[in-house]
């Protein structure tokens, strides 16, 4: 059967200087070959605040229902094999973000080169 994963990410203006980003993942259930896989979903949340043009603090829970598990089994008759696992990935956290500014690139005189050995095979 045909593998899909759905995911939506939104990003909720929550005032002037504050930011919700809610993603969500879903892989339903399906076939590769010999192997059912089942469905898989996650939930992760950020919420950002701007503290000046350079600096953000962000508070984030990432796999907040702890749902991002792996599920497999076999679909051979006669034969069972399954697993079920847990990454651990769910995390909670904050992160200070800061953005270094410099002079804006500006591109240096460049050489052209005159190369007239392709024209010596003429």
């Amino acid at each position: 059967t045909p593998s899909l994963i759905f995911e939506t990410n939104s990003i909720i203006n929550l005032g002037r200087d504050f930011k919700l980003n809610v993603n969500y993942e879903l892989t339903p259930t399906n076939k590769d070959g010999l192997i059912a896989h089942y469905t898989r979903q996650k939930l992760d949340m950020t919420l950002s605040k701007k503290i000046n043009s350079n600096l953000n603090i962000m508070f984030f829970a990432y796999d907040i229902f702890k749902t991002n598990k792996i599920w497999e089994e076999t679909t051979v008759p006669n034969y069972f094999y399954g697993t079920k696992k847990y990454a651990d990935v769910r995390s909670f956290g904050i992160i200070l973000k800061w953005n270094v500014t410099g002079k804006s690139y500006k591109p240096g005189n460049q050489e052209k080169t005159n190369d007239d050995t392709i024209d010596r095979l003429k």
